[in-house]
């Protein structure tokens, strides 16, 4: 077990998702079948690329237990709540800065980055609550937005502003 204090690992934390977050943008290229399409993006559109975040703070969740060993009580609901943190913060701006500015990559990694700043640090703090029993719930909610994005990617609602891949139409 690596001995790692929460701000060390939120640290890691920031790096890993944004890190793998260009590693996973690109399997569904990779390996294209429907159990793939379920967890990386299959297109350019910002539901796929939310998805994409998800997935990515999975996988750094399966990283922070299975191969650091962190064994914080709290690290799945924190890990949840930082996507979820994530998510919504892209949600509100990734539209405004594209409308404000269009397509523009390095104000697109900009935000991203910030956000997944943002997302981490609600994470760190509910590290470190002391009276949080949350897990079985974390997990609970990793399963049904797991089922919710594998839903959507099928089946994705009519809102052009997240579900619209611009850059094939």
């Amino acid at each position: 077990m690596i001995k790692l204090n929460n701000k060390k690992l939120t640290i890691i934390n920031i790096i890993l998702v944004f890190t793998l977050s260009f590693i996973t943008h690109f399997i569904y290229n990779l390996i294209p079948n429907k159990i793939i399409a379920c967890f990386f993006p299959i297109n350019e559109s910002i539901f796929e690329h939310l998805k994409m975040c998800f997935t990515t703070y999975i996988i750094t969740l399966l990283i922070d237990y299975f191969i650091l060993k962190i064994k914080n009580k709290n690290l799945i609901i924190a890990i949840y709540i930082s996507a979820l943190t994530t998510i919504i913060s892209l949600i509100i701006l990734f539209p405004i800065a594209y409308n404000l500015f269009g397509e523009n990559q390095f104000l697109t990694f900009t935000i991203y980055f910030i956000t997944i700043l943002l997302g981490c640090i609600i994470g760190y703090k509910i590290l470190n609550k002391k009276d949080l029993h949350l897990k079985d719930l974390g997990l609970i909610a990793i399963i049904i937005t797991s089922i919710i994005f594998a839903i959507l990617t099928f089946y994705p609602l009519n809102i052009d502003t997240y579900f619209k891949d611009y850059s094939s139409n």
